[in-house]
């Protein structure tokens, strides 16, 4: 599916923010950039970690994923909504 579907115009990838990117985030990342798809790292739990370390989290996913400039990376918290908005924004096409 993710191979071959020209519809799909772009993934959204899941990684747990409160921990650095496994070895399968990784290579879950490669693969989709192997097959030149769009991106969207989107790092759960934000809310786990504190607002204050939020930044120096999400350049700390971007480095290990090692997240090409086309792609896009966002915090989200679905407890208390952080980050949501700009999720939905991607989904809608604003």
């Amino acid at each position: 599916y993710l191979e071959k579907r020209e519809e799909l115009k772009r993934v959204f990838m899941l990684v747990d923010f409160r921990h650095k990117p496994t070895e399968d985030d990784v290579l879950m990342y490669n693969y989709l950039k192997h097959f030149n798809k769009k991106v969207v790292v989107v790092a759960t739990k934000a809310d786990k970690i504190g607002k204050t370390h939020i930044i120096k989290a999400l350049k700390n996913v971007k480095q290990v994923l090692n997240v090409q400039e086309e792609d896009l990376c966002f915090a989200v918290s679905s407890e208390t909504k952080y980050g949501i908005e700009q999720i939905d924004k991607i989904i809608l096409g604003y």
